[in-house]
């Protein structure tokens, strides 16, 4: 299928600039004047974007590639935004300007392929970000570049993605509910490419609407083709939903996310993590709540970090899109003398551990930060039996 990569790559940083950031109001002004450069870039992309042969031809290669510089510098405007907000953010800005960076480079070299994946991981990188807190604004733009004939032909799952990159939170409810009615869906393939962790990401962290996905999920479990073992993870996941509207709300939210983590690793009721997912989506979108705000203490806001850490690891996204190395990180930083530093240290060394094949190819600058958080935990701990 002809992907319209460059389209999608240039709506995303626009949608992450304008959406994400919240400076004050003459770096908002800014950010408006850049959105407008980027935009005229899009009407010249456009066209384009929607069939890579196009995008790829010479005659328009200085074209695109002036198209792609204003991405580029966009894109690096919001890495630095990041480095003053939440770590979980900075992130996530950080690794989309990177990504832009070298997209803008595997064009310039002709490395077509290469470049393509990265206009895909982009998509996720924003995706990832867009779905942590609720949703506060619009954006219109978004809307309207979604109105294209070419991008309403997406299929099913690509378009809610694309909605949930761009910001069109409802549109992609509909589009993920559409998606799990179709008979042509297969269930255990929904399952296996997260689709459900994305419907209950914007249902409980994003719009806030939980008696929402009760709705569709208890539709969903009535379909004839769920094989017995997904019946009884949806069934799970009803429960789930239906005691987290009786949970009282005048606990805080680290509190109550607290209560979330250890009802999710109730091992006699949740035997396969996954059919915890509920409570930790739950846990995790009080967690970042409280973070984004930052009104806590350095301690309060370090064990929600390691609370962060821990679901990242066991129902985040993949890496390089996993936030849990970061969240880790923190939470050892800012109160290595508490108990979890020392349990947020060893999962972080198993996260890192695990992506080498040999604990030598670990790359020196990881080593070197390991050793440094394991001197800092070491000095503010009594020795571990």
């Amino acid at each position: 299928m002809k992907r319209c990569a460059l389209l999608i790559a240039c709506l995303l940083v626009i949608t992450a600039s304008s959406a994400l950031a919240d400076p004050p109001p003459p770096a908002a002004v800014q950010t408006r004047q850049t959105m407008n450069q980027i935009f005229e870039a899009i009407r010249v992309l456009i066209p384009l974007s929607l069939d890579p042969e196009r995008s790829h031809d010479p005659a328009r290669r200085e074209e695109v590639l002036r198209a792609l510089g204003a991405l580029a510098q966009n894109a690096e405007e919001l890495g630095r935004h990041g480095l003053r907000r939440d770590a979980g953010f900075s992130y996530l800005s950080r690794s989309l300007a990177h990504d832009a960076r070298e997209i803008y480079r595997r064009y310039q070299a002709q490395e077509f392929r290469e470049a393509d994946f990265l206009l895909h991981q982009i998509i996720d990188t924003c995706v990832t970000c867009h779905s942590r807190l609720p949703n506060e604004r619009s954006f219109p733009l978004g809307a309207k570049l979604l109105e294209d004939v070419q991008v309403k032909a997406l299929p099913l799952p690509e378009r809610a993605r694309l909605q949930m990159a761009t910001r069109q939170f409802p549109a992609a409810l509909a589009s993920y509910e559409e998606l799990f009615a179709a008979k042509a869906s297969q269930p255990a393939e929904l399952d296996v490419l997260g689709n459900f962790e994305d419907y209950l990401e914007l249902c409980l962290r994003v719009e806030e609407a939980p008696t929402r996905a009760r709705r569709t999920l208890q539709r969903f479990s009535e379909r004839s083709d769920l094989s017995p073992e997904l019946r009884a993870q949806v069934r799970r996941w009803l429960e789930s939903l239906a005691e987290i509207a009786a949970q009282p709300l005048g606990e805080s939210e680290l509190a109550r996310a607290r209560e979330f983590l250890r009802r999710a690793d109730d091992r006699e009721r949740f035997p396969q993590e996954r059919e915890a997912l509920v409570y930790y989506v739950a846990a995790s979108s009080m967690l970042h709540r409280y973070v984004a705000r930052a009104e806590a203490t350095d301690r309060d806001l370090a064990e929600a970090s390691y609370l962060l850490g821990v679901i990242e690891a066991r129902i985040g996204r993949t890496p390089p899109l996993s936030q849990a190395e970061v969240f880790l990180e923190r939470a050892v930083r800012l109160a290595p003398q508490e108990p979890f530093a020392r349990s947020a240290l060893e999962l972080l060394q198993e996260l890192v551990v695990s992506g080498y094949a040999e604990e030598e190819e670990i790359p020196s600058d990881l080593r070197k930060n390991l050793s440094e958080l394991r001197q800092l935990v070491e000095k503010a701990q009594p020795p571990s039996p």
